[in-house]
């Protein structure tokens, strides 16, 4: 169990990087695809 913490808090903040990272390049083309991330982030937690 002390083991899966790190991991979740990896995952959060890979999440969030890449929402970022390809939310700058999707707004341009599709803003609603900026909701996946934001939604993968939910589901997460």
């Amino acid at each position: 169990m002390g083991h899966k913490k790190p991991d979740i808090l990896l995952i959060i903040a890979f999440v969030v990087v890449l929402g970022a990272v390809t939310g700058s390049f999707i707004t341009d083309a599709a803003p609603d695809t900026r909701m996946a991330p934001q939604q993968a982030g939910i589901l997460v937690q």
